[in-house]
């Protein structure tokens, strides 16, 4: 997975210095973010489908993107956190992607099960940009979570 990450790193990176030689800035059509969630919903519609496919022994083609959004939360903020990471390596000034990135993602599966979820500064964001409609607050340094939580312990949301 690293090395098919790199390689569109790179091949990106060849694209935007095309486009400079050129002085042109077709890399926007190919590498832009709209086109990205488009990508993105594409790619999490095909896993589900997969997976439904595959536990359920039947036709999964009646799922759709907010279906899965509603009911398997967990599943799609892990997916769309790590669709979101590997835009990065795309970008003007991209990152390079870490071996850390997938377990990162992987973990983001949980953040829609709790209200507070701790993450590492460069994926917070991402996790947030999709767990946040699930009422999830997500942590960037480890230094804040203690006033985080206790502001969440002083004014709970809707706890019996």
């Amino acid at each position: 997975m690293m090395a098919t990450l790199t390689e569109l790193a790179n091949h990106a990176a060849t694209l935007r210095a095309i486009d400079s030689a050129l002085g042109e800035d077709r890399a926007i059509t190919v590498l832009s973010s709209t086109k990205w969630c488009t990508w993105q919903d594409e790619m999490l519609l095909r896993i589900a489908r997969r997976m439904s496919g595959e536990f359920s022994n039947g036709s999964s083609t009646q799922l759709a993107i907010e279906v899965i959004d509603k009911y398997c939360p967990g599943l799609s903020v892990g997916i769309r956190t790590l669709h979101t990471a590997w835009w990065t390596t795309t970008t003007r000034t991209p990152r390079q992607p870490k071996l850390s990135d997938f377990p990162d993602a992987l973990h983001a599966i949980y953040a829609p099960y709790v209200d507070i979820f701790r993450a590492d500064s460069f994926m917070a964001p991402h996790i947030e940009k999709h767990a946040a409609r699930y009422g999830t607050t997500v942590v960037a340094k480890l230094l804040n979570l203690p006033d985080v939580i206790d502001a969440a312990l002083k004014n709970p949301r809707g706890y019996d």
